[in-house]
């Protein structure tokens, strides 16, 4: 009785680590394209926007010192130009991730990952910069998309739309390498453990908990001294990283600089879990059901 026993729980060990390498082989060999990767990135980028727009505005006031509303439509004020400039913004951070990972012969390594979405980071902070510029401008002013954007050209110039571009390049590199590069990688490792092997869903989450909240505790004062500049664009204090960094510290103290630290915190932890599940379940049916078609 014994040795059935011994035999039958030594089968299914094996034929669970057959299941497991057949997956891998499979995981392996179903590799998004950079033009697939750039389709999912967009889709799931407006997805965790409109998730998570409420908590970007919260986070602006906070960060401006401005009074909370709890409006819906000022909470939502500025969606539309979040969720348009998000999709491009996830679409350049998924498509340049993938395509300088088909650089390579091989499946790339932890640093290899984490430096291909660094580089992905850089280049969608081009559109995430003055995107966001405008999203501040819109939920001071409360004016149309267009209209804002008449106004700033007009009163600053068309360079004014870099406004605060070198905080939001640190910001977002690490941002996209934390949930591009970091978190799959810490998933993969929880999920070696017996309790989280067959637990997909529940790894990723801890893991964007711990990346995510890593990612906002290092990039936190960049967010800060980037909404302080693109929020205050008629004061000389708040005209270059310096002196805005200056004016934080000299007014409230190196405090400041996390200001608005918690709401940020949730967003990032939950943007991570958030783009990592949408990636998962998108890529999943477009090779069900899209890619056979």
């Amino acid at each position: 009785m014994v040795e059935a026993a011994t035999s039958l729980m030594s089968t299914a060990f094996s034929m669970n680590h057959m299941d497991l390498a057949t997956k891998a082989v499979e995981q392996a060999t179903r590799v998004l394209g950079p033009v697939e990767s750039a389709s999912i990135g967009a889709l799931s980028g407006v997805i965790e926007v409109l998730l998570q727009q409420p908590s970007v505005t919260i986070k602006n006031a906070i960060q401006d010192k401005q009074p909370i509303s709890w409006d819906p439509r000022v909470l939502y004020r500025g969606v539309l130009v979040n969720a348009t400039s998000m999709a491009p913004i996830s679409a350049i951070q998924f498509g340049v991730n993938s395509l300088l990972t088909k650089t390579l012969k091989g499946p790339p390594n932890p640093a290899q990952r984490a430096g291909f979405a660094f580089s992905a980071g850089v280049v969608s902070a081009m559109v995430s910069g003055p995107a966001e510029l405008l999203m501040i401008q819109q939920q001071k002013t409360g004016s149309s998309l267009f209209a804002q954007l008449k106004r700033i050209v007009n009163d600053h110039g068309v360079l004014a739309l870099t406004r605060g571009l070198v905080p939001t390049i640190v910001r977002e590199s690490i941002y996209t390498a934390t949930y591009l590069g970091v978190n799959p990688v810490l998933q993969e490792k929880m999920m070696e453990g017996s309790y989280l092997q067959h637990r997909a869903t529940l790894a990723m989450f801890l893991a964007a908990a711990v990346s995510g909240t890593a990612a906002a505790l290092i990039t936190q004062p960049f967010d800060t001294i980037k909404t302080r500049m693109q929020a205050n664009m008629d004061s000389v204090n708040y005209r270059k990283m310096k002196s805005t960094l200056k004016t934080v510290i000299f007014e409230g103290g190196f405090k400041s600089l996390y200001s608005g630290v918690i709401p940020r915190t949730q967003r990032v932890i939950c943007a991570v879990f958030i783009l990592g599940e949408a990636k998962s379940l998108l890529t999943e049916f477009y090779f069900k059901y899209i890619s056979k078609s």
